[in-house]
């Protein structure tokens, strides 16, 4: 059994793709069965445009044949292969860890397999995953005190690799061969010569437009047909509403949106009033086609998440965060992957429409590590398992404290996690943590109490909750201090959560969302 790895890794704009479809003809000219693998179907669309693109410069019938037949053979992730003996992985540094060692057991069956990865670890991870294989590979072969920071400072510009050993858990035997491609095609036409901390020192500090009201710069994107990208979908939902306040006509706002959302899936707005300008000015995005119930809900959107937009080159690109500050509970999600996603998606022009001081955290706040990501999953399940069993108890047989902390030592001990979570922990080196006596304490905040009622007004266990408050703040938590108790037991994202809701929901959803009156807490927090 042969089997051949090789990773070519650069920064976007250095020619990756474009290579990786050259040495994909090159294959299928001489006579190799092909598979090429992308994460999603925007990705997809954007590598296919791509060969389209390359066809009327083919240098021959046979490279024009080659480059027709290669569209047929480009796939989203890896259940579609079927044994071929070429595999071309585009951003892999996108791709869930789970997928590719799925594609990694298929090949085990494969008597003969060359395997070309190409990737940028500075894209933003998968959502759905730990961390990507490419997160994996580096993290394998690298000793450094922090990740993350080498990424930032040091990946491409220090970056010496010519061969990586792969983890254990893929069973590749030989070294992983590697090519850094460093001639920015990309940058070029905006000035710079690399992403480096330079550039986004600079990009923060010139691109950046605070402003109070963002409807004319938003109008004047949309006419320069500007991808519009947003961090959530809340930011996105900003976008709209301002769009929509500004134009105050609802046929105007839907033929001038450049996206449909059509199940959860964006789309090119096919009726857009030039859709023909737009496909060219989004030649990645998904079209429309008949298989697409447009006849459901259908909302018309001028935005897109960077998520979404991943693996997609613009001509020029807005990054919108508006002037909603960062709340301390989301920070995780707003880092320098997200920043640097959004602005290397545009060839020609970038702007940065939201508070200065966003942009700035953005631009030093490092992507969380697969450590605490995960460390702490075994110990949820845990937990959620223990809350089970402790849902059956009738209030005569209710357990102490101790009792219930040795059941969920054993629950913890003994549990069994999913494979694809298992070889995530073994190819990351993550530790898994169990929670102290006090944490899993203060987790019994989350008891379902009413869970327990249904089942015939089963034992109460919430006041191993309050019982611990007491504790920790030295008095009880009934009567005047209630409120302040409660607030003292928050951590710094919980309590900036409690005060924003506090202040945007209506006295009846805070009510029910917290099991507090609005005017008590706005009291306690000095509001």
């Amino acid at each position: 059994m042969t089997k051949h790895f090789d990773l070519v890794i650069s920064e976007p704009g250095a020619g990756k793709s474009y290579q990786l479809v050259t040495r994909a003809v090159e294959a299928k000219m001489a006579g190799e069965s092909i598979f090429i693998a992308v994460p999603t179907h925007a990705s997809k669309q954007n590598l296919v445009a791509m060969m389209y693109d390359r066809m009327p410069s083919a240098s021959s019938e046979r490279e024009l044949r080659a480059l027709k037949s290669l569209a047929y053979d480009v796939h989203v992730l890896e259940s579609s292969y079927n044994g071929q003996s070429e595999i071309f992985i585009d951003e892999i540094g996108q791709w869930p860890s789970s997928n590719f060692n799925s594609l990694l057991l298929n090949l085990q069956s494969v008597t003969h397999a060359s395997v070309h990865l190409t990737g940028d670890i500075k894209q933003l991870t998968p959502s759905s995953s730990l961390g990507s294989p490419l997160e994996a590979l580096l993290r394998n072969n690298l000793d450094v005190e922090s990740f993350w920071g080498w990424v930032a400072d040091k990946a491409y510009n220090e970056f010496d690799f010519t061969e990586l050993q792969a983890p254990t858990l893929w069973r590749i035997e030989e070294p992983i061969e590697v090519t850094l491609l460093t001639e920015n095609h990309r940058l070029a036409g905006l000035g710079y010569n690399s992403f480096d901390n330079d550039f986004f020192d600079d990009i923060v500090e010139t691109k950046v437009k605070e402003l109070p009201d963002y409807s004319v710069a938003l109008l004047e994107a949309i006419q320069n047909y500007s991808a519009i990208l947003v961090a959530t979908k809340q930011r996105g939902k900003e976008v709209n509403r301002i769009i929509g306040d500004a134009l105050n006509d609802l046929t105007m706002f839907q033929q001038g949106a450049y996206f449909v959302q059509v199940q959860g899936k964006t789309y090119l707005n096919p009726n857009h009033h030039d859709y023909e300008t737009l496909q060219k000015k989004f030649p990645g995005v998904p079209r429309v086609t008949p298989e697409v119930p447009m006849d459901e809900e259908v909302l018309y959107k001028f935005w897109a998440t960077v998520h979404s937009m991943q693996g997609i080159t613009i001509s020029s690109v807005t990054f919108f965060m508006g002037n909603t500050p960062i709340a301390n509970g989301h920070q995780d999600h707003y880092n320098e992957n997200m920043l640097y996603t959004s602005v290397t998606r545009a060839s020609d022009h970038i702007t940065l429409l939201g508070l200065k001081e966003s942009f700035r955290f953005m631009r030093h706040q490092e992507p969380t590590s697969p450590q605490r990501k995960l460390g702490r999953f075994r110990a949820n399940k845990a937990k959620t398992m223990l809350f089970d069993v402790l849902l059956t108890d009738k209030p005569a047989d209710k357990r102490s404290f101790a009792e219930t902390y040795g059941l969920y030592q054993s629950i913890f001990n003994s549990l069994e996690l999913p494979a694809n979570v298992s070889a995530d922990l073994d190819v990351f080196n993550v530790r898994s943590e169990m929670h102290n006596q006090h944490e899993l304490a203060m987790a019994f905040k989350e008891y379902p109490y009413m869970d327990a009622i249904r089942k015939g007004f089963n034992a109460d266990y919430r006041t191993f909750y309050t019982e611990e408050i007491s504790k920790v703040n030295g008095q009880s938590a009934k009567g005047k201090g209630k409120v302040q108790v409660w607030l003292n037991s928050l951590d710094e994202a919980e309590l900036a959560k409690v005060t924003e809701d506090v202040q945007t929901l209506s006295r009846a959803k805070f009510k029910e969302a917290y099991n507090m009156t609005n005017t008590s807490v706005k009291k306690a927090l000095g509001l």
